[in-house]
């Protein structure tokens, strides 16, 4: 958990302001919806299966298109135009749960590296340089630059992912259930690097998950969704110690050993 403080001086990476998404006409997945994202915390949006939290980080991630309400990438409005998506890709990326499904089987370790940062106009020495840091803050080696997903566990597949996440040098990481996936050793494992790399990069997390434990041990603040409703949203100890929407009571009564900071 990062020791970021949000703040009125201080503009948010990526901000949501009363979004809305509606699909076939009559499906809700997202009702008026505001979250904010500051510089260097972590924001952990939490709910069951069905409550929105895809949807959001598919919004967030310029995916799919809000029905109504607006986007802000650091201050400034964007949309599904390719000038936004240009502008967002400099500063946003993801990390997805299935870490088995999100690398292309047929590209090495250094060609799915190598793969977001043509976008960025970034080659030759710089790209290189760039691989070898994503390799280290990873904890793989030069040798694993030649190999092939299925040569790795599934652990380290995520490692990969996340490398691939930072070899672009974000500002905030999108992570959509990244541990979910993973047995409870691998998932520590996965925390610890995800924490250690926020204190020497201070880099932002959006960190969507149902694990109230996972968001426990490295969220700031919190927001709680039911039904694509942001029924709650607070500091984490606050929220985790002291919950006030009944939904968000039932959630941590289904995980009793959740007591917020410790």
């Amino acid at each position: 958990m990062s020791t970021a403080v949000s703040s009125a001086d201080s503009t948010p990476i990526i901000e949501l302001r009363n979004v809305s998404k509606v699909f076939l006409g009559s499906v809700t997945a997202l009702d008026d919806v505001s979250l904010q994202v500051f510089p260097g915390e972590t924001v952990g949006v939490v709910g069951e299966s069905g409550s929105g939290k895809t949807t959001l980080s598919k919004v967030a991630l310029l995916l799919e298109e809000p029905t109504s309400g607006e986007m802000r990438l650091l201050g400034e409005p964007i949309s599904l135009s390719k000038e936004s998506r240009n502008k967002l890709r400099g500063v946003v990326h993801a990390v997805f749960q299935d870490p088995y499904s999100s690398l292309n089987p047929r590209f090495t370790v250094r060609q799915t590296l190598l793969e977001p940062l043509g976008p960025l106009g970034i080659k030759g020495d710089e790209a290189k340089e760039r691989i070898m840091q994503a390799l280290a803050d990873v904890e793989l080696s030069e040798g694993d630059l030649r190999k092939y997903p299925a040569q790795f566990s599934g652990g380290q597949r995520q490692r990969i992912c996340i490398a691939r996440a930072l070899v672009g040098r974000p500002s905030l990481i999108i992570l959509d259930e990244p541990t979910s996936s993973l047995d409870a050793l691998v998932q520590a494992k996965v925390l610890n690097l995800l924490l250690k790399l926020q204190a020497e990069r201070n880099v932002a997390y959006l960190f969507i998950t149902h694990d109230l434990g996972v968001v426990n041990r490295v969220a700031d603040r919190i927001a709680v969704m039911q039904h694509g409703v942001v029924v709650e949203q607070g500091l984490s100890a606050q929220v985790l110690r002291n919950p006030e929407h009944p939904y968000t009571k039932q959630l941590l009564a289904s995980v009793p050993r959740v007591k917020g900071d410790s």
